[in-house]
Order: structure tokens, then C-alpha cells, then sequence
């Protein structure tokens, strides 16, 4: 289990409060990482999978941000506006778990419930909010969490209905 500090947002008697703390916790470990081991090896705004030229995209390696429509299909296509000349510059939790397949294949990755307490903080919906919200600043990603603890619907039909998402305006 990952060590963060997630406990001391269990002490945070307002909810909001404790999501943000979580929320910076486990952005400041992936920051933390990410930084010190220089994963994405970003060198004039290039990762080393570009400057390879091993990866799909050429010009922004997996910091594109896009839209899906109905049937999937890519849309609005684009250069995150969060990628700075050394990686992300937002807190996006979304973004900062996601990697691309050739740190995948170097056993590089990180998932949500590795983060000891994590249970104990968000309920399984709010993990996949937590999950599948790339490209998005925290406040929103707050905002939902707080919307999906109410939500009384099975997780299945939750899930199936892609509700761990927030739509686009």
C-alpha cells in the first residue's frame, strides 16, 4: 500500500474538506513520482516516447486531450492545455494516473486503491469519478464526488450508464 497521508483527512469533519485533502494528497504523491523519477522524461516539452518516435502521436504523446462522441469516436482533438515544458501542470488525479503504454510495459502505474485508506475516504463510484475525469481541474471533479455520494443508484447501473463522468458543457 502507497503512504500519502490520506489518514489525516479522516480527522476533517467537513466532507468537502476531506475530499480536497485526499484529493491533494494523492496528486502530491503522483507529483512526487513522477518528478523524482522522471518517468515521462520530458526534455523541451518532449517526452522520450516522442522524441523516440514510438508513439502514436507525435507531436504530444499522451497529454491530447479529446472528446468522445456517442459512438466513440474521437473528437476535438488537441494538445492538453495543462501540459507545461515539464509535464502537467493542473491537478487532475485522472491525468496522474494514466500512463501510456510504454511506461505501462516498464511496469509503470498507479491505481486508486494501492492508496491505503482510499475506501475509507470515497465509496466505489467516487473512485471511477476519480478514475475517468481526464482533463478536468479539481473543483469539478470535487463537485462531483459530492453529487455521487448521494446517489443511491446499484453501481452497475451507475457504471453502465457512464455517470462517473462529467459531462461537457
Amino acid at each position: 500500500m502507497i503512504e500519502c497521508g490520506l489518514e489525516n483527512a479522516l480527522e476533517l469533519a467537513d466532507i468537502r474538506q476531506r475530499y480536497e485533502y485526499a484529493y491533494d494528497a494523492i496528486c502530491d504523491y503522483l507529483d512526487k513520482r513522477f518528478k523524482e523519477n522522471d518517468y515521462c522524461g520530458f526534455k523541451e516539452g518532449t517526452c522520450v516516447v516522442n522524441r523516440n518516435g514510438i508513439g502514436k502521436n507525435k507531436t504530444c504523446g499522451c497529454c491530447y486531450s479529446f472528446h468522445l462522441d456517442f459512438l466513440l469516436n474521437m473528437r476535438d482533438k488537441k494538445l492538453c492545455k495543462h501540459l507545461g515544458d515539464s509535464g502537467c501542470t493542473t491537478q487532475c488525479i485522472s491525468c496522474k494516473l494514466y500512463t501510456c503504454r510504454y511506461l505501462a510495459k516498464k511496469g509503470i502505474s498507479f491505481s486508486l486503491y494501492s492508496f491505503a485508506g482510499i475506501g475509507k475516504i470515497f465509496n466505489s463510484k467516487q473512485i471511477q469519478v476519480l478514475r475517468y475525469n481526464c482533463f478536468r481541474p479539481k473543483e469539478e471533479i470535487i463537485d462531483k464526488l459530492l453529487e455521487v455520494k448521494k446517489s443511491r443508484m446499484p453501481y452497475v447501473l451507475f457504471m453502465l450508464l457512464n455517470h462517473c463522468k462529467i459531462k461537457n458543457p
